[in-house]
């Protein structure tokens, strides 16, 4: 009875569903996922087996991350300890997948399936919030089916960003049920709307370009759908109060008239204020950043300096992920996130099949970095590093066993 108790948990069916289960839990609360972390992390190492280890190099520029994050502490004022707390997915998540890689080759469609599901329940729970406080809290006028209100579990930034992996996952690893995944899809898409992030939406536009272009050889036929697809996009935007406020903003050109302004109007002037102070750091500050403890101190004194009055109150972070690493880390960090990328589109090369998901996923992280900082928050970074592991391990690792073979 002992013996098969320890066969059970040494199975790879019981490494498999850690993977799953992390997938499955990341669109949900962040305290869930982050106790399955730990739950994970324990089952690592009291069931370590040697046999079971794969080691990928690609996952140490997630670890060389984390080292200039801590570099960055030497020369930084206001450095923490939390600050490097904060980053210790950086290394946790490679560590995990190298403990548990052998499972992973060939395995990566249930992990997938799980985050698709995940993301599919999270957005039911999500709409039966908006239906209860709908009900209970109509009569205050406020719409409980859209953007913040209706994103319950994540900023709407990352919640969308959930949404449209877990559709561009649908899309190349689809269930087998064909109904089913058409009304998942379906669902998300709507799920996406609701939730009218910009960025999110304008890399929905993307992707769809990019697949219709991957399934249409005739050039007519690609003009005509890239053409309907553009007309009913921008059909549905027409309907999102989001964007009816963001259309009224340019065309008042609240834009331009928000650099020099001592009040920011509008969300978008708040990103334009935050990029306009990180421009300002940069050249003087271009080989080896501010340091991860100073970043934030430096950018409210310029905020207080040109009189952003709003971004100065609440802090406003670069809101730009490329434009944090290189203040937070130097050029160091900065050649890292693009390794990432990188890595990332070298898949494509041993994994053809998967070509368009693997492109499809780098202009997914690519174009969101230009809106956020995205390695700042749990909800970014859990996905990155999860997903980087992941992609980058569906098919490449060497098993320890074979190392010492070799030998």
């Amino acid at each position: 009875m002992k013996q098969s108790v320890y066969d059970f948990f040494h199975s790879d069916n019981v490494r498999l569903f850690f993977f799953s289960g992390f997938a499955f839990l990341l669109p949900f609360f962040q305290q869930a996922s982050t106790w399955w972390i730990l739950i994970w992390a324990f089952y690592s190492l009291v069931f370590f087996d040697k046999e079971v280890i794969r080691i990928n190099k690609k996952l140490l520029v997630l670890v060389g991350l984390f080292i200039v994050y801590a570099l960055s502490l030497c020369y930084t004022e206001n450095g923490e300890y939390p600050f490097l707390e904060r980053k210790a997915l950086l290394v946790v998540m490679p560590l995990l997948f190298t403990l548990n890689g052998r499972v992973l080759p060939g395995r990566h469609i249930p992990i997938l399936h799980a985050f698709i599901l995940g993301c599919l329940f999270s957005l039911i729970c999500s709409e039966a919030t908006a239906i209860y406080h709908n009900h209970h809290y109509g009569w205050m006028g406020k719409n409980f089916f859209v953007e913040k209100k209706f994103a319950v579990f994540h900023q709407t930034v990352y919640y969308a960003l959930y949404l449209l992996m877990g559709l561009l996952a649908l899309i190349h690893f689809s269930f087998k049920n064909r109904r089913l995944s058409i009304a998942s899809g379906a669902f998300l898409v709507i799920g996406l709307f609701q939730i009218s992030n910009r960025a999110s939406l304008l890399v929905f536009v993307l992707l769809i370009a990019l697949h219709i272009f991957s399934y249409t050889r005739n050039n007519y036929r690609i003009v005509f759908s890239l053409s309907v697809a553009t007309i009913l996009f921008l059909g549905m935007l027409v309907a999102v109060p989001r964007w009816q406020k963001t259309f009224g903003e340019i065309t008042q050109k609240e834009l331009s008239d928000t650099s020099t302004s001592k009040k920011s109007i509008s969300k978008i002037s708040f990103r334009l204020a935050s990029w306009d102070a990180s421009t300002d750091l940069i050249p003087s500050h271009f080989w080896l950043g501010v340091g991860v403890g100073d970043l934030q101190h430096e950018l409210n004194a310029i905020y207080k300096k040109k009189g952003y009055t709003t971004a100065y109150e609440h802090k406003f972070n670069p809101h730009n992920t490329y434009f944090s690493m290189l203040l937070e880390t130097g050029i160091a960090g900065l050649i890292l996130l693009f390794m990432v990328l990188f890595f990332l589109y070298k898949e494509i090369s041993s994994q053809p099949q998967w070509r368009y998901f693997y492109i499809s996923f780098i202009l997914l992280l690519a174009i969101n970095f230009i809106f956020e900082s995205m390695l700042s928050r749990y909800s970014g970074l859990s996905f990155i590093t999860f997903f980087y592991c992941l992609l980058v391990n569906m098919r490449e690792g060497v098993a320890l066993s074979d190392l010492r073979a070799k030998n």
